[in-house]
């Protein structure tokens, strides 16, 4: 290889990571605000109460929009989470694997697992894990969304846009949003994935509605 040749790759490499590390500053909207999410949406019997971040968990998060909601069924609790971060930040890549184990929480097991989207033939792939704690054992269910489908790989948004600059496409990654549903392990762990599935199956038919529909 000419040396000319090797200094147009290196000046490539060079401009593809900084654009890949660089944040964008270009918004992409909800399509509607997380407010207007339904009370109900973990289903039938569930009661939902939104709960604010703390200002300093907010701003280590950069959200743009979240929706924080603890839900009650008779004695069953869970959380449901959502963060959008747009424009895209690397630092708000936030997931129960970097976030639990600083409150004190063991990953004793971990999964990808399918969901059924309600009212459709489609499946998301959700990452399955189960936290010991001084307590009990906490059962969480997290993906993150962007360029309109689910991934259970969150470090994959320090990757993706890198690939795009690959591709030649400079628009980058403008936005993701990070989805988490999470509650006391029930029973067994086949027994709380079922709930936990069916009930995340329902939100997110209702989620997709106010989440970008795609590469916008």
């Amino acid at each position: 290889m000419s040396r000319a040749a090797v200094l147009a790759l290196i000046f490539w490499a060079l401009f593809a990571l900084r654009h890949a590390t660089s944040p964008s500053t270009e918004e992409v909207p909800l399509q509607r605000p997380f407010s207007e999410l339904p009370l109900d949406l973990l289903g039938k019997g569930w009661t939902g109460t939104h709960r604010r971040l703390e200002e300093a968990v907010e701003t280590t998060a950069g959200v743009s929009d979240y929706v924080n909601r603890h839900y009650e069924k008779g004695n069953q609790h869970a959380w449901f989470y959502v963060g959008y971060v747009s424009p895209y930040r690397a630092e708000s890549i936030h997931y129960p694997e970097i976030c639990f184990p600083s409150g004190g929480r063991q990953m004793e097991e971990r999964e990808d697992v399918s969901v059924t989207i309600g009212g459709t033939d489609r499946d998301a792939v959700f990452r399955e894990n189960v936290w010991s704690t001084p307590t009990g054992k906490t059962y969480t269910l997290s993906a993150v969304y962007y360029d309109g489908g689910f991934d259970p790989e969150p470090e994959n948004l320090r990757l993706v846009p890198l690939e795009k600059l690959w591709q030649f496409d400079f628009g980058g990654l403008r936005y993701f949003a990070i989805v988490i549903l999470s509650g006391e392990l029930t029973g067994s762990r086949e027994t709380t994935r079922r709930s936990y599935t069916d009930m995340l199956g329902r939100a997110l038919p209702v989620l997709l509605r106010h989440l970008p529909a795609g590469e916008d």
